[in-house]
């Protein structure tokens, strides 16, 4: 069976591999073809099919910090501060305001109710440490690594 990979996703959905494939867009739903397979795998030929991305201030009723939760391929290790899965690499970061990336992100238990992640994809929460409560932003880059 082996590691996922992109170039199968790909071709699974009738796309031909290419040196550009990876920041290619055919559905035009601004999310292109890397991001929509390393955050869960949606189909990246139709546009109503999309990635789950959660966000929601931790401990609201405690004036906790903001957290967010996302889904990325399972089984990966860390490494140079990104969390890699075969050829696919992402990276956490966190703002308080847009401007300044900041904050320190951290790894946190899930939240309860979030849905079954597709087959080979877990589910990760992040809190920005430092954030004011109920106040902050999360983003995740991911890349293409080689093997």
């Amino acid at each position: 069976i082996g590691l996922p990979s992109f170039t199968d996703y790909l071709v699974s959905h009738s796309l031909a591999p290419s040196p550009t494939a990876a920041r290619d867009n055919p559905d035009g739903d601004s999310f292109d073809n890397l991001t929509e397979f390393a955050l869960g795998a949606s189909d990246p030929t139709n546009v109503v099919s999309h990635f789950a991305i959660l966000t929601r201030p931790e401990g609201s009723a405690t004036g906790g910090g903001f957290q967010f939760s996302y889904l990325r391929l399972a089984g990966g290790y860390w490494l140079d501060g990104a969390y890699r899965m075969g050829e696919v690499s992402y990276r956490v970061d966190a703002s308080g305001d847009l401007m300044n990336w900041n904050l320190p992100p951290s790894q946190t238990t899930n939240p309860p109710g979030l849905s079954l992640p597709p087959a080979g994809y877990e589910w990760v929460t992040f809190k920005a440490e430092g954030s004011p409560p109920a106040k902050g932003f999360g983003r995740v880059k991911v890349g293409l690594v080689q093997q």
